[in-house]
């Protein structure tokens, strides 16, 4: 039969023991919250790492469409530079033949000679018409001319030429010849004698603008000094040390 004291002291025993034991529990469970934390960390750490992988990928891929986009504007830019020079180079050469085309084929206005028609009783010139013809294989179109004589010191200067804007004196065409009269008036007596000794120049000459039959504008500047021992124009005629001839 126990005592009293010995049930106190079992008492006491069973206590400790399951005090022992509380905190064997208490220590797996703090052991087991320690782990479980760590297995989260480590758990949110790869979910992190991976989705940093995943984020390093993507910027990678996006990065090489990058390179592949600027690889495929260079090639873009090289394609288009290839495509001007190739258009430049057909633009010149569609020009360099027109170009051909039209030299062989344009109006040719030139000066040939100057024909007296009417002299004084000195036989000095009145009147006078410019023969222009027309060497081209083509017509001259839309003609204006403007023929002036002048009476100058030699190497003097004093041609002043206009074209009219609104006077047409074409077509002419192939082979044909453009005439048109000067009148030189009725000169004096003692002018028309220094020309004769050579100390004047009676100069005739003329402006003549034209197009040509592809629309383009021409134009011929001609110039003839009066000879008095032969009783012609000579052509070209200088005027100082410039021969005015364009």
């Amino acid at each position: 039969m126990l005592l009293e004291s010995d049930a106190s002291s079992w008492y006491a025993i069973d206590v400790a023991v399951a005090a022992g034991v509380i905190s064997v529990f208490a220590a797996l469970f703090t052991g087991w919250q320690a782990f479980e934390a760590y297995r989260t960390r480590k758990g949110n750490e790869k979910a992190i790492q991976t989705q940093a992988d995943a984020l390093k990928e993507q910027a990678d891929i996006l990065r090489a469409q990058a390179a592949a986009l600027g690889s495929q504007a260079e090639m873009g830019r090289i394609s288009a530079d290839a495509a001007k020079r190739s258009a430049t180079a057909a633009e010149d050469s569609a020009k360099a033949t027109r170009t051909l085309a039209e030299t062989g084929q344009r109006a040719w206005l030139t000066f040939d000679f100057i024909q007296v028609l009417s002299r004084d009783s000195h036989e000095f010139p009145l009147a006078v018409l410019a023969h222009i013809p027309n060497g081209g294989n083509s017509p001259a179109v839309n003609i204006r001319v403007d023929g002036r004589y002048s009476i100058l010191k030699p190497g003097e200067e004093g041609f002043a030429c206009t074209v009219p804007p609104n006077v047409n004196r074409g077509p002419v065409g192939p082979k044909g010849i453009l005439k048109y009269h000067i009148d030189l008036g009725q000169i004096k007596a003692e002018l028309s004698g220094r020309v004769k000794t050579g100390e004047l120049h009676l100069y005739v000459y003329g402006l003549i603008a034209y197009e040509d039959v592809f629309g383009n504008p021409r134009s011929l500047k001609w110039c003839a000094v009066y000879q008095h021992s032969s009783g012609l124009f000579l052509f070209p005629a200088q005027f100082g040390d410039q021969q005015v001839l364009t």
